[in-house]
């Protein structure tokens, strides 16, 4: 256990004793495939740190004009963003793939934390900053961008991690309004994808495989205006 623990982004550079009192501290528990863990609109009032096994993460917009799904895997802290500011709910579902092993803090102990562990509070800055780094560096202008660079900028502010699975399901003519662009040109960038079998399309769905890879194409190939 103490392994996984100091794997954790919050925990690292934390030694043996430190790591034990937060044990002490914390709900440990296993559970099964397809259990929410917490839930879109939940008040966060705890931090829930996946130890083992992996987490869907499903978000619906506040328009409710798509849904965008993700796979994240341990170790890993879900929205610690969320746990303090004026909205303090979680912003996305989240439901275990398989069994998993998860940790859980309740905002007066992080709060002690904080007070007594400068390493933990500057693990947790840290990983605040980093999050506020990714959404500043995948926001790009939309009328000086191409098309391409504008969808996996997209893709990416909606993900929390920019590798792995992603799945979006939205009309065309709703991406096309997000994208700036006309549907006709938003179809010939997906299908263009899709025959080099970096993504794979549905009817209102679009799954990327792993992100990287399309994010690698993209960033490989000459900028167009219409690709």
């Amino acid at each position: 256990m103490y392994t996984q623990l100091t794997q954790l982004p919050l925990l690292q550079g934390m030694n043996a004793t430190e790591v034990a009192q937060i044990q002490t501290q914390a709900f440990i528990y296993t559970t099964g495939s397809n259990v929410a863990v917490c839930s879109q609109g939940d008040l966060c009032n705890k931090l829930f740190f996946l130890l083992k096994g992996c987490v869907m993460r499903h978000t619906l917009s506040q328009n409710k004009d798509f849904e965008f799904e993700e796979t994240l895997s341990a170790p890993c802290v879900i929205e610690p963003e969320s746990l303090y500011g004026l909205h303090c709910v979680f912003t996305s579902d989240y439901i275990t793939t398989e069994s998993s092993t998860i940790m859980t803090l309740t905002k007066p102990e992080l709060a002690k934390l904080f007070t007594r562990n400068d390493i933990f509070r500057m693990n947790y800055l840290n990983l605040l900053s980093a999050n506020i780094q990714h959404q500043h560096n995948v926001q790009i202008h939309p009328y000086t961008s191409c098309i391409a660079t504008r969808m996996i900028c997209f893709i990416n502010t909606l993900s929390s991690v920019s590798h792995g699975s992603k799945t979006l399901r939205i009309k065309m003519d709703d991406l096309a309004v997000y994208m700036n662009e006309t549907r006709l040109n938003v179809s010939r960038l997906l299908n263009k994808w899709a025959d080099l079998n970096l993504i794979t399309l549905q009817r209102k769905e679009i799954h990327v495989p792993r992100l990287e890879n399309l994010t690698s194409h993209v960033l490989s190939t000459p900028p167009t205006r219409s690709a």
